[in-house]
């Protein structure tokens, strides 16, 4: 298997800080809560097409690119796409979830977690009592699960992205 090139991952840091910057208008728009986490989708969607060592470089990219638009501690963005990935990569060798719908499944529980993980981590700095509401998890990370489905497959399609598409998917 090929490895994923210095082009690819300019790529994708390109593509993701455009997602993130679509994402932050969103929030402050219409859309408020219920607005998908882009980079996420952009991340599991590339996934299961490159090695491990690939997929955890790209989630450090990916998560570069979100520190340059939000305010969530560079260390928990860059520990929670690290978290997913690592995740995604034990769940791929007990079983199959390059499937669309697993792969949605999967989103909308890791969008969960890692708006949990951020809200922890705000929480934490802040030294303000640790208080999570579930309600306010659950429109993102739906969002993100149907923006998974729909949206996720054709981002391989987009340009820098060739020579991922061109390889098969990792065992």
């Amino acid at each position: 298997m090929r490895r994923l090139s210095l082009a690819g991952y300019l790529f994708v840091f390109l593509w993701s800080a455009w997602f993130f910057a679509i994402q932050g208008v969103a929030v402050g728009g219409e859309l408020g809560p219920w607005t998908p986490d882009l980079g996420l989708v952009l991340l599991l969607a590339l996934d299961s097409r490159l090695s491990g060592g690939d997929a955890r470089r790209m989630a450090l990219v990916v998560s570069l690119a979100r520190s340059s638009f939000s305010c969530d501690s560079t260390a928990a963005i860059i520990t929670g796409y690290l978290g997913g990935v690592g995740v995604s990569s034990a769940l791929r060798a007990a079983m199959e979830v390059d499937g669309y719908f697993l792969r949605s499944i999967l989103a909308c529980v890791y969008s969960g977690v890692l708006s949990a993980w951020w809200i922890v981590c705000h929480q934490l700095g802040l030294g303000a009592e640790l208080y999570i509401a579930p309600q306010e998890l659950w429109p993102s990370a739906i969002s993100t699960a149907l923006c998974a489905l729909l949206v996720g497959p054709l981002l391989v399609g987009l340009p820098g992205f060739s020579s991922i598409r061109k390889r098969g998917r990792r065992r």
